[in-house]
C-alpha cells in the first residue's frame, strides 16, 4: 500500500493522459514550463476550399490580448472559438483574450451557405468539424477520438446529443454542437461513503459513484457563524452548501466560530484510483466576489520540492482546460512513473492584479529518507502549553491546532493561550515534522490530542485568608471566562456569625471601575498593621470592608445577584469552617479553591476548597495570592493507522 503526502514513497511519471468519467469534466492537459513569458497560436477551422494564415507569438501570462480575425478567409462567416480544445460559443469574435499558460486559440468558420456541425467528447474537447448546407452529416473521420470512461462505454442508441436544440446529426439546420454520450457497462463502479458532522448531506450511503452531492451546514450556534468545511485538518470550501462530485469516500466537518471571513481557496485530492495503472487528482477552487479566473491545474516536478510555486525552477504546469461547472472540479490522471511533488493551483485576477494560490496539501513523493513522527505530545493543565519530543534532522515544525495550522521554527512548545480559541470546545491538536526536501521528507502525524479550553461562566472566589495576629484578610476574585471583565458590577458581602447576605445595592465591598483579563487574579484585603503589612505587596486593593473570621460567610455578586460563595449564608459553624475533614480549617488560615472547580456556585461545597496553611504573621502560603490554577481535561486519543 503506498501512502502520501507525509510517508515515503515511489516516484511517478507524469505524461498526457485523459480519463473520462460520466458527467464530470476531466482536464486533458499541455505541459509547459513555469515561466512569465508564454507562446500562443490563433489557427482558422474551415472548409478545404479556402485559406486563411494563422498567428503566432508571445505574451505575458495574466495580460490581455485583442483577438483579430479581420483576415478570415474569403467566403466565410466567423461561428465560435475552440480554446485549448474546449468549444466556447460564448467568446464573441473580438473579445479580450487573458494569457494562460497554454494558449491554443483555433476561430471556427463557416462557408457562406452552409453551418457547421462541430463535434467534441463530453469534457468540451473539439474531436471534429462537418459542414452542411443543411441536413444530414456523418461522423466519421473524427480525430482525437476519446479514450474509455472508467466503468462506461459510448452509447449505442444516442451517440450524439446536440446542446443547440436541433433533433440529430441528420438534420443540422444551423452551427450546432454535439457531444459524445455514454451509458453504464455491465459492471459500474462501487459507491462510497460520506460522514458528515455539522451539518446534512444531499445524497444518502452509500453515495454513488460520480454522484453530486451538496452538504449543508447546520444553523450555527448563538453568537457564532459557518467558519468552512474541513477535512483532514484543511479547511475545502467556506460555503455552508459545499458541492462536489462524489469520485471518494470523504468526511467533512462544519466549523464555528466567532467570525469568519471567506476567502480564494484551491484543493487537492489524494491519488484516487479510479483506473487502473494511473492515479487520478481532483482539484477544486473558490474564489469570492471581485476575483476573476485565469488558469488553474496541477504544478508537478521531476525531483522533490518542499513548497513547490510556480516559481520553482524546473516547475512544470499541467494546466486543465475544463472544470465541472457546478463545483469548480477538475480532474487530471497520471499513469504509474517517476515525477516527485506536483500541487493544484489556481490564477486568478483581483482589481488590477494577477494571482497565484496553491493547494495546501503539496505531495513530495522519491527517496528521502522520512522523519520520526513526533511523540510525547503533551499539554499542560495550567499553563496550556503545549509540548513534544524533538525530531533529529527535523527543520521545524507544523503543529494542527482544530483547523488552524501553525509553524514553529527552532523550538519544541507551542503556547496556546494566546490562540484565539473558543471556550469549552475540543479541539484536535497533532504535529509534523518538517524535513529539508533534499533528504528528509515530512514525518507522518503525531498521536492526536484533544485539547479543551476551559471558559467559566463567570468569575469565581479562589483564594480566603483569614490570618493573624490581627486583622489580616483577604479575599482573591478569579477569571477565567476567556473575556476582560470589568469588576465595576461585582461586590463582595459578608454574611458575620450566621447573618444573611444584606441585598442592599451599597452593602459590601464593591469593586472600582477596573479591568480584569482572562487568567488574572483580583486581591482585595484589609491588614490593620501599619508597621508590619504582609499582606499589601500581594494585594490590589485595601479596605476595611474586607473583614471577617474564620467562620464568616462571604458571597459575591453580579449586578446585585449572588454569583459564588464562601460557606453558608445564614449559617455559623462556631468557630470556623471544616475542610478536608480538618475542623476550624478556615481559622488563621490560607484557604484556595480547588484547580479542577471549573465554574461559581451559589451553594457552598467544602470538597471544592483545600487548606494550605496556616496564616500567621504572613508565613504559610500568603504568596499564593494573585496567581490561581486550574487543572484542564485533557484526553489523548489513539492515532490513526
Amino acid at each position: 500500500m503506498k501512502q502520501y503526502g507525509v510517508a515515503k514513497m515511489k516516484k511517478i511519471f507524469l505524461l498526457l493522459i485523459t480519463v473520462f468519467l460520466m458527467g464530470f469534466v476531466v482536464s486533458s492537459f499541455v505541459r509547459v514550463e513555469a515561466s512569465t513569458t508564454v507562446n500562443y497560436d490563433i489557427d482558422g477551422i474551415f472548409d478545404t476550399g479556402g485559406s486563411w494564415d494563422g498567428l503566432s507569438g508571445t505574451g505575458t501570462r495574466g495580460n490581455t490580448l485583442s483577438l483579430d480575425v479581420s483576415s478570415k478567409p474569403a467566403g466565410h462567416n466567423f461561428a465560435f472559438w475552440i480554446i485549448n480544445g474546449v468549444v466556447r460559443k460564448d467568446l464573441a469574435v473580438d473579445h479580450e483574450y487573458v494569457f494562460t499558460s497554454v494558449n491554443v486559440l483555433q476561430a471556427v468558420f463557416t462557408p457562406t451557405g452552409k453551418v457547421a456541425a462541430v463535434f467534441i467528447d463530453s469534457n468540451g474537447r473539439y474531436l471534429g468539424v462537418k459542414y452542411t448546407e443543411g441536413g444530414a452529416v456523418v461522423d466519421t473521420g473524427l480525430t482525437n477520438t476519446p479514450a474509455a470512461r472508467p466503468g462506461f462505454v459510448v452509447s449505442s442508441s444516442s451517440k450524439w446529443t446536440s446542446i443547440e436544440g436541433s433533433a440529430s446529426i441528420s438534420d443540422v439546420q444551423e452551427n450546432s454542437v454535439f457531444v459524445l454520450t455514454y451509458e453504464e457497462a455491465e459492471t459500474p463502479l462501487g459507491a462510497l461513503t460520506l460522514s458528515v458532522t455539522g451539518g446534512s448531506s444531499s445524497v444518502a450511503n452509500p453515495v454513488p459513484f460520480n454522484s453530486l452531492v451538496t452538504v449543508t451546514a447546520d444553523v450555527a450556534p448563538e453568537g457564532q457563524v459557518f467558519a468552512g468545511w474541513v477535512e483532514n485538518y484543511v479547511i475545502v470550501s467556506y460555503n455552508p452548501q459545499y458541492k462536489f462530485s462524489a469520485l471518494s469516500s470523504r468526511t467533512l466537518t462544519a466549523t464555528y466560530a466567532e467570525s469568519s471571513s471567506s476567502q480564494s481557496i484551491i484543493t487537492m485530492s489524494f491519488p484516487l484510483t479510479t483506473r487502473e495503472g494511473y492515479e487520478t487528482f481532483i482539484g477544486q477552487y473558490e474564489l469570492i466576489p471581485g476575483q476573476e479566473i485565469i488558469e488553474y491545474g496541477f504544478i508537478y516536478h521531476p525531483t522533490a520540492v518542499k513548497t513547490l510555486t510556480i516559481n520553482s525552477a524546473g516547475a512544470v504546469i499541467a494546466q486543465s482546460n475544463n472544470k465541472q461547472g457546478v463545483t469548480n472540479e477538475f480532474i487530471t490522471s497520471f499513469p504509474d512513473g517517476t515525477y516527485s511533488s506536483i500541487r493544484a493551483y489556481v490564477y486568478y485576477k483581483q482589481g488590477e492584479s494577477n494571482y497565484y494560490k496553491y493547494s495546501a496539501l503539496n505531495i513530495t513523493l522519491g527517496t528521502l529518507e522520512q522523519l520520526d513522527a513526533p511523540t510525547n505530545l503533551q499539554i499542560g493543565s495550567s499553563t496550556e502549553l503545549l509540548t513534544w519530543t524533538a525530531v533529529n534532522n527535523a527543520t521545524d515544525y507544523r503543529v494542527y491546532v482544530g483547523t488552524e495550522v501553525y509553524t514553529v521554527v527552532g523550538a519544541t512548545q507551542l503556547n496556546l493561550k494566546p490562540l484565539s480559541l473558543d471556550g469549552n470546545k475540543n479541539y484536535e491538536v497533532a504535529v509534523v515534522a518538517i524535513g529539508d526536501g533534499d533528504t528528509y521528507s515530512d514525518s507522518n502525524m503525531s498521536t492526536k490530542s484533544t485539547y479543551q479550553r476551559i471558559r467559566f461562566v463567570d468569575l469565581i472566589i479562589s483564594e480566603y485568608i483569614e490570618g493573624a495576629p490581627g486583622n489580616r484578610k483577604a479575599i482573591e476574585i478569579y477569571n477565567g471566562t476567556g473575556n476582560t471583565v470589568n469588576l465595576s458590577i461585582y461586590r463582595l458581602k459578608v454574611g458575620a456569625n450566621g447573618v444573611l447576605f444584606n441585598t442592599s445595592a451599597t452593602n459590601g465591598y464593591g469593586f472600582a471601575n477596573i479591568d480584569l483579563l482572562h487568567g488574572d487574579s483580583f486581591v482585595a484585603y484589609y491588614d490593620d498593621s501599619t508597621l508590619n503589612d504582609k499582606l499589601g505587596p500581594y494585594g490590589d486593593v485595601e479596605s476595611t470592608l474586607i473583614n471577617f473570621n474564620g467562620d464568616d460567610a462571604v458571597g459575591l455578586f453580579k449586578n446585585n445577584i449572588l454569583i459564588d460563595v464562601f460557606g453558608t449564608e445564614g449559617f455559623d459553624p462556631g468557630t470556623g469552617w471544616t475542610i478536608d475533614d480538618i475542623a476550624n480549617a478556615t481559622v488563621d488560615s490560607v484557604v484556595i479553591r480547588k484547580a479542577t472547580i471549573l465554574s461559581p456556585s451559589t451553594t457552598w461545597n467544602s470538597n471544592d476548597w483545600t487548606r494550605l496553611g496556616a496564616y500567621v504573621d504572613g508565613t504559610s502560603g500568603s504568596t499564593t495570592l494573585g496567581i490561581h490554577n486550574v487543572t484542564l481535561p485533557i484526553t489523548i486519543t489513539i492515532p490513526e493507522e
